[in-house]
This record gives structure tokens, sequence and C-alpha cells, in this order.
């Protein structure tokens, strides 16, 4: 998907930054962790989302323990009429923590469809670990804050794996505009919308159902040809749940939500 939201804002930090605390060209972390100890990882959403106007801000970020991402931004753009507007975009990729020499550790987002779209977010973690997130404007202030949502539990991540070939399904006809009724996860229509475009000849293969594991309703989106099949399981906040490497056979990704 085309990330134009986010490049202009990173454009902005670089060019703000003279005017306030020092910032430099960054490199890959050498003490980041993928274990979520020493950095976020897991679903995280927006605190006090009512209390902004149009500053520019992350509503949604799920970063997850393979090194991909899926996120919701907004701010204000151009509207093309020498007036502006409030910008909204969703993402997947893959991300790094890195830092620069001035000690500023940043999340650096990369566009799965366009490696060229790369962008950072300048953030620190909240005093008590890794329950959230602040994220630093470019004048050094908190610009907004994340927090993460309750992790699901090995057992129930479990269960769902295994209730992927055994638990009745519910298929979702059109994914895409149901979105926007607030039924489905965002991520999932998300997704949908981003494997249409991503790969046209193949997009009459998608499929999205929904199934229920221990009273918990998760959601399931499925693509690819015969040899080259793919799923994800969503929960209804939009955190990934589950990834296959195969369908047949099934072979489960190696993913701690």
């Amino acid at each position: 998907m085309n990330h134009w939201l986010a490049i202009g804002l990173f454009t902005c930090a670089a060019a703000c930054a003279a005017d306030s605390t020092p910032e430099g060209p960054d490199f890959d972390d050498p003490d980041a962790k993928a274990d979520g100890i020493t950095n976020p990882l897991g679903m995280y959403e927006l605190m006090n989302p009512d209390s902004f106007e149009d500053e520019p801000r992350i509503d949604r970020l799920d970063i997850r323990s393979d090194g991909t991402y899926y996120e919701e931004e907004q701010a204000l753009v151009d509207a093309g009429d020498g007036n502006t507007e409030t910008g909204w975009s969703e993402t997947f990729g893959t991300f790094k923590f890195t830092k620069d020499r001035y000690g500023n550790r940043y999340i650096r987002f990369t566009d799965a469809n366009d490696a060229d779209q790369t962008w950072r977010w300048k953030f620190k973690l909240h005093s008590g670990g890794t329950a959230q997130i602040d994220f630093i404007y470019a004048t050094n202030e908190v610009g907004f804050s994340l927090k993460r949502q309750p992790r699901p539990t090995l057992t129930f991540v479990k269960d769902v794996k295994a209730a992927f070939t055994t638990a009745t399904r519910t298929t979702i006809a059109d994914p895409t505009p149901t979105h926007w009724t607030g039924e489905l996860p965002d991520a999932l229509a998300a997704r949908v919308r981003e494997l249409r475009i991503a790969d046209e000849d193949h997009a009459n293969t998608i499929k999205a159902s929904a199934m229920n594991v221990d009273g918990q309703k998760v959601f399931i989106v499925e693509w690819g040809v015969i040899d080259n099949q793919h799923a994800e399981v969503f929960a209804k906040n939009s955190q990934l749940l589950a990834k296959t490497k195969t369908v047949s056979p099934l072979l489960w990704a190696d993913l701690t939500p």
C-alpha cells in the first residue's frame, strides 16, 4: 500500500530536528532484542484519542516477534486545492528497532510493497516497562502515547491453531466494506485490500471467514494458488494471532503475539 502519509511525517521530523534536540541518521540498534522485554512488541492502541485534533499520530500498531507490523496513521495532508484535510493510511511491512548517535531510539518501518518507502518514529518506553510507548515529536515532546492491549495466552493461540482445521467457519462474503461498520478487525479488511492490490492476477483466491475459539471470535484470511497457499488469523482488536508458512501441509510460522 502507498504510505504517502508516513513519508511526509518522516520528512517533517527530519526538517524540524535542527530547531530541537539533535537527531541523526539511524542504524540498527545492537542492544535491541525481539523478545518484548527491552523493546515493545504486541498490539498497541492510541491513548486518549478524543484529545487530538489534526496532530500526526499512530492510532493502532501491531509490532510482531517475526519483524513484521501493521499500523494505522493519520495526519493533515495537502488536499490539492490549497487546503488541508485529515489523511489516513494503513500499511503492512517490516520494522527494525534503530538508534542514532545521540542515543535517540526509533522504530523504522518499511512498506511491504515498496522497499523504498521507509520512515521512522522516535519513541521511548514509558516508565514501568513495555506496556506503554511514548512517541516523540521533533520538538522532543511526547506527541502521543499508545498502550499495549492484553496479550493472548499461549493456550489460546494453541487452541486457535487447532481450531483452524476443525472449527465451523462463517464465510465473510465481502470483508472490505463490512470493515467500516466496525464488525471486522481493521487489519483483516486492510489485509484483503493489500492482497488484492499486490497480486491482482490471483485476487479471486482471497477468502475470509470467522470462527469461535474458547468463546472468542477470530477472523481468517486465506489466499494463494495450489502449492503456495497462506492464511493469517486475527483477533477482533486486529492483532495477528497466527500465520502459516504453508497451508498444505499445514505449517505455522514462528510468531509470538
